[in-house]
């Protein structure tokens, strides 16, 4: 997953430390909802870590929306599924900012959330589930075969 790793990160460095600080949002944004929902009084130095990871998020999803609508060949290779996912979460990361500054919208938030998690297995943010999953299945099959890293053939 590291950049040097993959071209398409390589070529396109500033979108993918966007990705990367919209995925530590979407985190935060778990966070903060998770301390929402049992009650969990975090302290002050807490509250201003997840609202800044929230913030960096935010503005990191609504560039890759716009990096998505504004340029073509983005925009071509795109489905309404990459656009409302995209939408959906940014709504979630509003509504967690919103939620951990004023107590007033942590009922939206809650409300909200029920929604994001019917969407998660049935869009395109399901990879939030099964990355994860995935990443361990690969570990047990192929690292304790002794196969990773592959053996580099001697010329």
């Amino acid at each position: 997953m590291m950049p040097w790793e993959k071209e398409s990160a390589r070529l396109h460095l500033l979108s993918y430390l966007a990705g990367v600080l919209y995925h530590l949002g979407i985190f935060s944004g778990f966070a903060v909802l998770f301390a929402k929902v049992v009650d969990l009084k975090m302290p002050a130095w807490g509250q201003i870590i997840f609202r800044f990871g929230l913030g960096l998020g935010l503005l990191s999803g609504l560039g890759l929306l716009l990096k998505r609508i504004l340029m073509p060949n983005v925009r071509r290779l795109s489905r309404p599924d990459d656009f409302g996912a995209n939408v959906f979460v940014d709504v979630f990361l509003a509504a967690a900012l919103a939620a951990s500054l004023d107590a007033r919208a942590v009922t939206f938030l809650l409300g909200y959330s029920i929604f994001l998690f019917l969407y998660i297995p049935a869009g395109k943010i399901r990879h939030c589930v099964f990355f994860f999953y995935s990443r361990v299945l690969f570990g047990w099959f192929f690292g304790r075969r002794g196969v990773l890293p592959p053996r580099r053939e001697r010329s």
